[in-house]
């Protein structure tokens, strides 16, 4: 993502990232705003036509996030072009002139953020060129796979092992498919699809796993997902990464609710929900199909108590 921060850049040069093309406010900027403190309106700007907002002087922090278009952004004598995905703030009684324009011949389509009772906080977070957020958690870091961890995640995830206890995983794993895996992350994420995290030892960096959340936007929820490196096994890692999994899911994607089901010849993985707070909600009998084998499945669930 684009980030043009006005405020804390004190009107010099722009540092630009930029990932993804078109994003949504539930997705990424849940990661980027604390939206209890902020007003979001989408407004429409036809083409040769200026926006109402943001205005000129506001008293309030401002930001917007372009979601269709190439509108112009003039700020004091500079102008800046503006492409799908750019995040602007502006900061309370901005000194500057500013107004967004749109010159091109196609309509453009901004997403308006303001504060609530004039609030100067806004939580801005600069991403990298992947914009899946990392977290920390006593013993480890779930951060987004890059690829170069092509190699290792074919090795472990193409383990027999690890491969017959998941629903997804292939096998055999072939070469290129962890790649091809790995590109799809940051569009998921950018979509609000989903949140795909390498697993990591903190004090290492050694990859041990996977964690995901499946969204579903409609429904408010999303199911977890995940799986260890068999040399990793029996050492909590996973439970870890899913109780923080969970906590992101509920704190910052503010879900309504966590799923998630195991094969029932795999009850370890039962443990792992169990153990991040999940409760069993129901048994599927010859209800999934792996290889040929009709497998049982158990189902876990876990509300956001807020």
């Amino acid at each position: 993502m684009k980030i043009l921060n006005l405020r804390d850049l004190n009107h010099k040069e722009l540092e630009i990232k930029k990932t993804g093309e078109k994003l949504s406010h539930s997705s990424v900027l849940s990661d980027l705003v604390d939206f209890s403190k902020f007003f979001t309106s989408h407004e429409i700007i036809p083409p040769g036509r200026k926006a109402s907002s943001p205005h000129s002087h506001s008293h309030d922090e401002e930001m917007f996030l372009i979601l269709e278009g190439h509108p112009t952004l003039h700020h004091g004598e500079k102008s800046y072009e503006l492409s799908p995905g750019d995040f602007v703030g502006l900061k309370p009684q901005d000194p500057f002139h500013h107004h967004l324009e749109n010159k091109t011949t196609e309509e453009a389509r901004v997403l308006v953020i303001r504060s609530k009772s004039g609030n100067d906080e806004v939580i801005y977070k600069n991403n990298t060129e992947n914009p899946i957020p990392r977290i920390e958690t006593d013993r480890l870091v779930l951060r987004p796979f890059s690829l170069s961890d092509a190699k290792e995640v074919q090795r472990m995830a193409g383990n027999i092992k690890v491969a017959e206890m998941t629903a997804l995983i292939p096998h055999p794993y072939l070469d290129g498919m962890a790649e091809s895996w790995i590109a799809t992350h940051a569009e998921r994420f950018c979509k609000g699809q989903a949140v795909d995290w390498a697993i990591t030892l903190k004090d290492t960096n050694t990859l041990v796993g996977c964690i995901s959340l499946g969204i579903s936007q409609n429904h408010q929820r999303a199911e977890v997902g995940y799986w260890i490196g068999e040399e990793f096994w029996s050492r909590g890692f996973c439970s870890e990464a899913a109780t923080a999994a969970i906590d992101f899911a509920f704190t910052r994607l503010r879900l309504k609710k966590i799923t998630s089901c195991h094969m029932a010849i795999n009850p370890a993985s039962g443990k792992v929900m169990q153990k991040a707070g999940m409760e069993q909600e129901g048994y599927l009998k010859k209800h999934f199909n792996k290889n040929g084998r009709w497998m049982d499945m158990v189902l876990y669930g876990i509300l956001n108590p807020d």
